[in-house]
C-alpha cells in the first residue's frame, strides 16, 4: 500500500489552526480570546514575536475582565520575551490604575517612547504625570512632540491647552480652540466653561505578525521508493566529526546578579553646560532597573558626590555576576588616559593637566574598584566625548583632548565609549530635535531592552545604527569598545 507524502496535509491544516487562533485571540470575547492567546503563547516553534504579541492581547483580554494580577503578569511575559512599545505603554497604564506611582508610569512611558519616540499615547500619558507633579514645561514639550507627531489629534491639543494655560492663557487658549475644531465633544465641554484631561489607551491589540511561524510538518521524502508500512527501522543518518558543535544562534544564558552604577552631569559650574546628560542618566537608570539591575544614580556631582556614590557601588557589588558602569557628561583624555568630570571642575589654562588628573575621576581607577569590589564581569559605558571643555593653547604632551582616548581595558572588562578617538559625540542631530536624549544614548536604550543580546552584539549594532545617524548631518561619530571579557556577556 503506498502512502501520501509525510505531513503534505499536516503543514496547511496546522496552518489554518494557527491563523484562527490569532483571529479568537484579538477577539471581542475575552474567555475565548484568553484560551487562544494561550495556545499561541505555548507554542515553542512560534517566533519570540508572536508569543510576545499573543501574551499582549491576552494581557487585554485579562484586562477587560478585571483580573489585574494576570494582566501584569502577562504584560511582564510580554516585555521579557520581545519587547514592543505597546507592552510598556499597556504596563504604565496599568501603574496608573492599579499601583498609581507616577515613577512607573514615567519608566514603563519612557521605555514605550524609547522603541517608537512618536508614540503619542505615551508622550500624552506621561506629559499628565508630569504634570501632576508640577514639571509643566517638560510635559508641555512632551505635548509638543505629540501635536507635532498626531497634528489631528484633539486629545493632545487639549491637553497642552490645559498645562499652556498655568503660564499662559492665550496659549491655551489657541489650544483649546484647534482641540474643539477637531472634536465636537471637546467643543460642547468648552462651551459649559468646563476642561478635561484626555488620558490616551493603547492599541486594543496587537495584530498577527507579517513573519508568523507555524508549527512545521516533517518535510516530504525526497521522490523516490514510498515508505514502506511495516519492515526494518530506517538506517540512522551518518553522524559527522563536528555532530555536536555548537548551533548558530544558540542562546546565551543571562548574567544572575547585576548591578550599575548611573551617573549623569549636566550643571557644570565652571565649564560648559551639557544639556541631555542628565536626561540620558536618567532613562538608563530606569531601563536597567526595569531588567533587573541593582542601581545607583547619581546627578549634577561634584567630586565628593561621585566617590561617596562610588563607594556605595562598590559595597553593593559583592558577588555580582556583572558590575556595569554608565556616565553621561564631560569627559577628557590625557595621555591616553581617560578622566569624567565632577559638576565642580575648575576651568584650567595651558599646561593645567596634573590639575586635571586631580580634579577629575580616572575612569580606568573606577573599573578597578568595581574589579576589586567583586564583580566578575564590569561593563562601562562612556558618553562623555561631547565637547573639550577647555581650550589649552600651545600646551605639550599632558594636554587634554577632545575625546577620550584608548581605555586600558584590564581582564575581564569591556569598554564602550560614545565615539571614537578625536570625535565629537553630538548631543543632539540640529536645533530643532527634540529628542531628550545623545544620539549614542537614543540608540542605546532599545538595545537594552531587548533580552538576549550580547555586550559584542549591542557594541556593533551600536557602531552602526550611531554612525548612520552622525552621517544624516554629515557628522563623523562611531563608538568604540575595548574587549577582554572572553565569554559572552547578555545584559538583559
Amino acid at each position: 500500500m503506498l502512502t501520501a507524502p509525510w505531513g503534505l496535509a499536516a503543514a496547511p491544516a496546522a496552518a489554518q489552526a494557527a491563523q484562527e487562533d490569532w483571529m479568537r485571540c484579538r477577539g471581542s470575547d475575552a474567555v475565548a480570546a484568553i484560551e487562544a492567546c494561550t495556545r499561541i503563547a505555548d507554542t515553542a516553534t512560534l517566533s519570540a514575536e508572536t508569543r510576545a504579541r499573543a501574551l499582549f492581547n491576552r494581557a487585554v483580554a485579562h484586562g477587560s475582565r478585571k483580573d489585574r494580577d494576570r494582566q501584569k503578569a502577562d504584560l511582564d511575559a510580554s516585555i521579557r520575551l520581545h519587547p514592543t512599545a505597546s507592552a510598556y505603554f499597556g504596563r504604565g497604564l496599568w501603574h496608573r490604575d492599579v499601583t498609581r506611582s507616577a515613577e512607573r508610569q514615567i519608566a514603563d512611558y519612557d521605555a514605550a517612547l524609547a522603541l517608537d519616540p512618536q508614540l503619542v499615547g505615551a508622550l500624552m500619558n506621561k506629559a499628565t504625570v508630569l504634570g501632576d507633579a508640577g514639571r509643566t514645561r517638560e510635559a508641555i514639550a512632551l505635548l509638543d512632540r505629540a501635536v507635532a507627531a498626531e497634528p489631528a489629534n484633539a486629545g493632545a491639543w487639549n491637553n497642552r491647552g490645559n498645562l499652556n494655560g498655568r503660564v499662559d492663557r492665550a496659549a491655551g487658549q489657541r489650544d483649546w480652540n484647534r482641540a474643539g475644531k477637531l472634536d465636537a465633544n471637546l467643543a460642547d465641554l468648552y462651551k459649559q466653561g468646563m476642561r478635561t484631561v484626555v488620558i490616551s489607551a493603547p492599541a486594543k491589540f496587537l495584530d498577527i505578525p507579517g513573519d508568523l511561524q507555524v508549527a512545521k510538518a516533517p518535510d516530504a521524502p525526497a521522490p523516490g521508493p514510498s515508505r514502506p508500512e511495516t519492515g526494518a527501522a530506517a538506517a540512522p543518518p551518518p553522524t559527522t566529526g563536528n555532530a555536536a558543535a555548537p548551533v548558530a544562534g544558540t542562546v546565551v544564558p543571562r548574567a544572575g546578579r547585576r548591578v550599575a552604577l548611573v551617573i549623569g552631569n549636566n550643571d557644570y559650574a565652571h565649564i560648559d553646560r551639557l544639556e541631555r546628560a542628565v536626561s540620558d542618566a536618567d532613562a538608563v537608570a530606569r531601563v536597567l532597573t526595569t531588567i533587573g539591575y541593582d542601581v545607583r544614580k547619581g546627578t549634577n556631582l561634584d567630586r565628593s558626590a561621585i566617590n561617596r556614590l562610588v563607594a556605595e557601588f562598590e559595597a553593593s557589588i559583592g558577588n555580582a555576576d556583572v558590575a556595569l558602569i554608565y556616565y553621561a557628561g564631560h569627559g577628557i583624555s590625557i595621555d591616553n588616559a581617560g578622566y569624567i568630570l565632577p559638576v565642580d571642575m575648575p576651568k584650567v589654562s595651558a599646561g593645567a593637566a596634573g590639575l586635571i588628573r586631580d580634579e577629575a575621576v580616572s575612569i580606568d581607577a573606577l573599573i578597578q574598584r568595581a574589579r576589586r569590589a567583586g564583580g566578575a564581569k564590569v561593563v562601562a559605558i562612556i558618553d562623555a566625548c561631547r565637547e573639550n571643555p577647555f581650550t589649552v593653547e600651545g600646551a605639550r604632551g599632558g594636554a587634554p583632548t577632545r575625546g577620550l582616548g584608548r581605555i586600558e581595558s584590564q581582564s575581564g572588562t569591556f569598554v564602550l565609549m560614545s565615539a571614537g578617538y578625536g570625535q565629537l559625540a553630538l548631543d543632539r542631530l540640529s536645533k530643532t530635535d527634540r529628542d531628550p536624549n545623545s544620539i549614542f544614548t537614543r540608540r542605546l536604550i532599545p538595545l537594552l531592552q531587548k533580552p538576549g543580546l550580547t555586550h559584542l552584539q549591542i557594541a556593533k549594532q551600536l557602531q552602526r545604527e550611531v554612525r548612520d545617524l552622525a552621517q544624516s548631518v554629515k557628522h563623523v561619530q562611531q563608538p568604540a569598545f575595548y574587549d577582554e571579557i572572553a565569554e559572552d556577556v547578555v545584559l538583559n
